[in-house]
C-alpha cells in the first residue's frame, strides 16, 4: 500500500511508527479499518483485535487472549506498544434509544477489561475513542472540551454518552495511579464515509438517508421520510480525516507526559434538512422530504471546536462535506446497492 497523503505526518511520525507494535481493538470496525490501513502504510507492526477473535465484554476470555497474544510473546516489548481502543457498541438514534442497557453495559465492560489487560501486558500508552454524544444536552456550540462535564448527555444518547464519560474517568484513574504513562482521548463528531454501516436498524443519519433516497428512486416515490423536524444540526467528520487524527494522537501521547483530550470534527454545522437536500441533489433525486415530528431529533445542535486538536496534534480535517458524501455514495453504489437491489428483486432469497 502506498504511503497515505497526510501532510500533518512528518518524518518524525513516520520514524516513530516504523516497526512499532500497535494494538487496535475494534480493528474490523468502521474507524478501526481506516486506522489499520494508515498504520500499515506507515510500516507499523499492527495487531488487529476484532470481535471474531475475542469478546472483550468477557473478562476471562479477554485475559486469556491478551496473555496468549502479547504476554507470552517474548519478542514484543510492552513499553513500546501503543494501544488504540475502538471496540464499541455504537449505532443510530433509534437503536441507541431502544437499547440503553446494552450501550452502557457493553461499552463499560469492554473498557474495563481492556484496561485490566493493559496493566497485565505492561502497556504504557493508550488512545481511546471518545464521542460527541458525551457532551451535555445543552452544551453551547461550538462545544469546547471544558464543557464536557457541565451536564448530562441528551436522553436518546444518554447511555452511550455516559459510557464514554465513565471510560474517560477510568482511563484517567490508571494514569493518576501511574499504571500507564499517558493517554489520549479524541472526542469525535459524527463519522461518515466509505465502509460505513448501511443497515436500517443501526445506521447513522448519512447512510440511513442514502438508503432512503436510493429506495425512493428505485420505487419511484415522491418523497423520503425523515425522523424529527430536520432542524437538528450535526458536525460530520470524514472517517479518513479521523484516522489521521488518531495516528497523530498515538505519536503525541508517547512524546508528552500529560493527557490529551481534544475534539475532532469538521468545523462545520449542518442541519439534517440541509444534509437531506444535499444528498438528494448528488443522487439526482427530485422528490421532497416529509419530516416525522413524532420521532426525536436527538441533540438540537452539535458542532465541536477543533482549536485544541490543531494546537496539540497539528491536525486539521481536509475533506469537504460534498466531496466526502460523493465518495460515500460511490462506495455505496459499488458495494451495497447491488446487494440491496438483489434482495428487493428476490426477497425470499435474502
Amino acid at each position: 500500500m502506498a504511503s497515505p497523503s497526510l501532510p500533518q505526518i512528518n518524518e518524525a511520525v513516520y520514524e516513530f511508527y516504523r516497526n512499532r507494535p500497535v494494538i487496535i481493538t475494534g480493528a474490523s470496525g468502521f474507524l478501526g479499518q481506516k486506522v489499520v490501513q494508515t498504520l500499515d502504510a506507515l510500516k507499523a507492526d499492527v495487531y488487529k483485535v476484532s470481535s471474531k477473535d475475542v469478546d472483550l465484554r468477557k473478562e476471562v476470555e479477554t485475559e486469556r487472549y491478551f496473555w496468549e497474544e502479547f504476554v507470552a510473546q517474548e519478542d514484543i516489548d510492552p513499553s513500546q506498544i501503543v494501544l488504540f481502543h475502538f471496540a464499541a457498541n455504537v449505532s443510530g438514534i433509534h437503536d441507541t434509544a431502544a437499547t440503553p442497557l446494552a450501550h452502557l453495559q457493553d461499552n463499560l465492560l469492554m473498557a474495563i477489561n481492556v484496561m485490566k489487560n493493559v496493566q497485565l501486558v505492561g502497556i504504557r500508552n493508550v488512545v481511546f475513542a471518545g464521542s460527541v454524544c458525551a457532551y451535555p444536552e445543552r452544551a453551547p456550540c461550538p462545544m469546547v472540551e471544558a464543557n464536557l462535564w457541565e451536564g448530562k448527555p441528551e436522553p436518546t444518547n444518554f447511555s452511550y454518552g455516559e459510557s464514554k464519560r465513565v471510560s474517560m474517568a477510568l482511563l484517567d484513574a490508571y494514569y493518576q495511579q501511574r499504571i500507564i504513562d499517558n493517554y489520549s482521548i479524541l472526542i469525535s463528531a459524527n463519522l461518515y464515509g466509505p465502509g460505513d454501516h448501511f443497515d436500517s436498524a443501526v445506521s447513522h443519519v448519512i447512510p440511513a438517508l442514502i438508503m432512503k433516497i436510493d429506495d425512493a428512486i428505485t420505487m419511484d416515490h415522491d418523497y423520503i421520510e425523515i425522523w424529527g423536524s430536520g432542524r437538528a444540526s450535526r458536525d460530520f467528520l470524514y472517517v479518513e480525516d479521523a484516522a489521521k487524527a488518531y495516528v497523530l494522537a498515538g505519536y503525541h501521547t508517547c512524546q508528552k507526559r500529560e493527557p490529551i483530550v481534544v475534539n475532532i470534527g469538521s468545523g462545520q454545522e449542518v442541519t439534517i434538512a440541509a444534509l437531506a437536500k444535499q444528498l438528494s441533489s448528488i443522487m439526482s433525486f427530485r422528490g421532497g422530504e416529509m419530516y416525522d415530528t413524532t420521532k426525536p431529533d436527538g441533540q438540537k445542535r452539535r458542532l465541536v471546536s477543533i482549536y485544541q486538536a490543531i494546537s496539540e496534534l497539528g491536525w486539521r480535517p481536509s475533506t469537504e462535506l460534498e466531496q466526502g458524501l460523493r465518495r460515500t455514495i460511490l462506495w455505496y453504489n459499488q458495494y451495497v446497492k447491488p446487494i440491496r437491489d438483489r434482495e428487493r428483486r428476490y426477497p425470499f432469497c435474502a
